[in-house]
């Protein structure tokens, strides 16, 4: 057999993906390694959000917690100075095992020692183990969705997309120190790039807008300005400071989301694809799910002032975006799942099955004879093997219906379906009332709604035979096929189902008239 090669833009594209995959997996990884050295690092008790203000209290621990500071509590002064900025705010600390660190809160006008402690390893995984864990899950499910479906424009977008947001999500938490310093502002540039990679998915997806998605200057220009704006807030020096450059970084992101989701709510409202709306309320209800918690919880603070969900668990809940993103985009070659559900579940049932057997006999034996040398003898063994061999098979098909059943709430034997209509069919003679059987019998049997039987003629295709429906008596029986839909059938020599064509990409440029 010819081993099948590769073209060079085949090449490039996986090379391209490799790349990609792996960058991201090395930003994630260098996360992991810093965070590691965290756990014997010098903690002062609190954290605080880079993308806030740094006089706010967004989580606290246990030695915090002890001396009296609060979530949401407002610092004013730290050891007596005052402070604008995250780098003025770490001059005042005193980041050494065991000195003490006095703050003046506007609570009350309250003023708490908090003394330093060493962070270890639950205060880090609390601090940062969600957010890196939710990290992973972006990648993992990019690289997943594009081994699934390669060679897409939608799959390329969401790749870009879940890498960009897996490096940023765990970079937006900072640690007390990083090695190398410049991995500390990692989570500006990624998320300037995430904003242009939403963007760049809506273009493609749900539905592809060629406008933008067929002019790649169009495509390239969100992640050209995102470099730009890059730049120009790293060099500003304190990119951990509120500013206009964060807050426009910010607001960017949330604008591009605001975009994707009111890109998929039009696709729902108003395409007339079935497969593209289904896609787009699967976003829909992704998006509405990751962001009602997050919401609701902000909302609740804002109010209340207690926050319901610890903050470093609700990375966990935006998880929804990726896995609806890209359940949406592979949803076609999902199809056979429950096929594959059913065979597994009948060869785990009876894999359990032979092994309670095997493990009832011997036992049995052991409790009524003892323990005797029979057991211990080749022979035993190669009868018990007979035995299966001969009991498991009506066993197997026994629990294989049960499985069918619990999936469809019935037992589908095809092999007493073709049986019963090939005994059915031997009794005629006139070929029109057994093209009407089979016809018939596939259309019961399938729990479809109608069939239609097309005769193929030299240039067109007559209906011979109608189940499910009544043909219309004035209407023609002649049925043209469209040139692209009759090369499909005639290159594939199998059945070309409407997703298939709605979704798979060889299908594309012949999408319109085959629908």
């Amino acid at each position: 057999m010819a081993r099948q090669t590769r073209s060079p833009r085949q090449l490039l594209a996986w090379g391209t993906f490799g790349l990609l995959s792996l960058t991201a997996m090395a930003f994630d990884g260098a996360y992991i390694a810093n965070m590691t050295q965290w756990f014997s690092t010098p903690f002062r008790g609190w954290i605080y959000s880079v993308a806030g203000d740094p006089h706010i209290v967004i989580e606290t621990y246990e030695v915090a917690e002890r001396a009296g500071l609060e979530v949401d509590d407002r610092i004013r002064t730290i050891n007596g100075g005052r402070f604008e900025t995250f780098r003025e705010m770490h001059e005042l600390l005193k980041l050494e095992l065991g000195e003490t660190n006095i703050y003046a809160i506007e609570r009350g006008e309250l003023v708490l020692e908090v003394p330093t402690v060493e962070m270890g390893i639950l205060n880090t995984l609390h601090a940062v183990g969600g957010s890196l864990v939710g990290g992973l899950v972006f990648i993992a499910a990019g690289i997943l969705v594009f081994l699934m479906k390669p060679r897409d424009g939608a799959t390329w977008s969401f790749l870009l997309f879940t890498l960009i947001v897996g490096v940023a999500f765990p970079y937006m938490w900072l640690g007390p120190s990083f090695e190398p310093g410049w991995l500390e502002g990692v989570f500006v540039p990624a998320t300037y790039l995430s904003t242009a990679a939403v963007l760049q998915l809506a273009a493609f997806f749900p539905r592809r807008r060629r406008f933008v998605a067929d002019r790649w200057p169009l495509v390239a220009l969100p992640y050209g300005i995102a470099v730009v704006l890059s730049v120009m807030e790293l060099s500003s020096g304190d990119y951990r400071t509120p500013s206009t450059l964060a807050a426009l970084r910010m607001c960017m992101l949330a604008g591009s989301l605001i975009v994707f989701l009111a890109s998929a709510l039009e696709t729902w409202l108003r395409s007339q694809s079935s497969a593209a709306r289904i896609q787009a309320i699967t976003i829909l209800t992704g998006g509405v799910l990751s962001g009602f918690v997050p919401s609701v919880d902000n909302l609740y603070t804002s109010i209340v002032g207690v926050r319901l969900v610890p903050i470093a668990i609700l990375p966990a809940f935006f998880l929804g975006v990726p896995i609806s993103i890209g359940y949406a985009i592979v949803q076609h070659d999902l199809f056979e799942i429950d096929t594959i559900i059913r065979r597994t579940y009948g060869y785990l049932l009876t894999t359990a099955v032979v092994i309670t057997l095997y493990g009832a006999t011997v036992s049995g034996l052991n409790f009524t004879i003892g323990p005797t040398d029979i057991m211990s003898s080749p022979f035993f063994s190669l009868v018990f093997i007979l035995g299966m061999v001969f009991v498991m098979q009506p066993v197997q098909g026994r629990i294989q219906r049960l499985v069918d059943r619990a999936f469809y709430r019935q037992q589908y034997d095809y092999q007493a379906t073709i049986r019963e209509v090939s005994e059915t069919m031997t009794t005629m003679l006139d070929p029109i009332e057994v093209q009407r059987t089979l016809v018939g019998s596939v259309v019961e049997e399938m729990f479809l709604e109608n069939g239609i039987l097309l005769a193929a003629e030299e240039d067109h295709f007559e209906v011979a035979v109608v189940a499910g429906i009544e043909w219309p008596a004035d209407q023609s029986r002649r049925v043209s096929l469209d040139p692209a839909l009759r090369r499909a059938l005639v290159d594939h020599r199998e059945g070309v189902f409407r997703h298939e064509i709605e979704l798979a990409p060889q299908y594309e440029s012949d999408r319109t008239p085959m629908e």
